[in-house]
C-alpha cells in the first residue's frame, strides 16, 4: 500500500453506490472491483501538490514515456475472486467540481502484460487536457492496472477528479466495437488493446 496514493473519494457518490448495493467497491481510491451488479460511479478528487490537506500526501513519481518524475495515482480494476461476470469500466479524467486551482493535463497508462511494460493508453481524449478509456474485464480474478498520470512534470503541483463507471455495455460495444474510445481488455488472463 506504499505505493498507493490517498485520495478523497466523494462520499456522497460512495453512499449512494453502498445504498444501491454497489457493483465495484473503492479501496484507498486505488482499486474498483467488479462484484456483479450493473452499474456504478465512483470519484476521486487527487490533489498532486497536496500533502497535508485531509490526509493526502504527495503522489509517487516515475517516468512515462522517457519523461521521469511525473506524479501518477495508480488505479486497478479487477473481477472480485469467484465472479465470471463481464464488466465494462470506463475511466475519464475531468475538472475537479467547484475547486479552483491549477488543473493537470493527464495521461492514462497501462501495464501491458505481454511486454511487462508501462504504456501509454490515451492522452488528450477530445482534445482537451483530459484522458478517457475502457477497461474490459471476463474471467475469475481478471485485472487491468493503470497509472494515471501528470502530463509532464509542470502539471505536478495540478489537480483533477477521476470519474470510474461501470458500463452496461457488451465486449464489442466497449471495446472493438467502438472507434473512438481507447481500451484494454482481459479475458480468461489473455490481455489486448487499442491506445488513442
Amino acid at each position: 500500500m506504499a505505493n498507493h496514493s490517498v485520495h478523497f473519494l466523494l462520499r456522497l457518490g460512495a453512499l449512494c453506490v453502498l445504498a444501491l448495493g454497489g457493483a465495484a467497491r473503492a479501496q484507498s481510491g486505488s482499486s474498483v472491483t467488479n462484484e456483479g451488479s450493473p452499474s456504478t460511479r465512483f470519484d476521486w478528487y487527487t490533489d498532486f501538490a497536496s500533502t497535508t490537506i485531509l490526509g493526502h500526501r504527495s503522489d509517487p513519481t516515475d517516468t512515462f514515456g522517457g519523461s521521469s518524475g511525473l506524479k501518477y495515482t495508480p488505479l486497478t480494476l479487477r473481477q472480485q475472486s469467484g465472479v465470471h461476470d463481464d464488466a465494462c469500466f470506463e475511466v475519464v479524467t475531468a475538472h475537479p467540481d467547484f475547486i479552483p486551482g491549477d488543473i493537470a493535463d493527464t495521461r492514462i497508462w497501462y501495464l501491458n502484460f505481454n511486454t511487462d511494460k508501462t504504456e501509454s493508453l490515451n492522452d488528450d481524449s477530445g482534445g482537451g487536457l483530459f484522458s478517457r478509456a475502457r477497461v474490459f474485464l471476463s474471467g475469475y480474478n481478471s485485472f487491468v492496472s493503470l497509472k494515471i498520470a501528470a502530463y509532464s512534470s509542470y502539471w505536478n503541483k495540478a489537480h483533477f477528479k477521476i470519474i470510474v463507471t461501470r458500463l452496461p455495455l457488451s465486449e464489442s460495444a466497449c471495446t472493438s466495437g467502438q472507434a473512438t474510445i481507447a481500451w484494454v481488455k482481459v479475458i480468461d488472463g489473455v490481455m489486448t488493446s487499442q491506445p488513442r
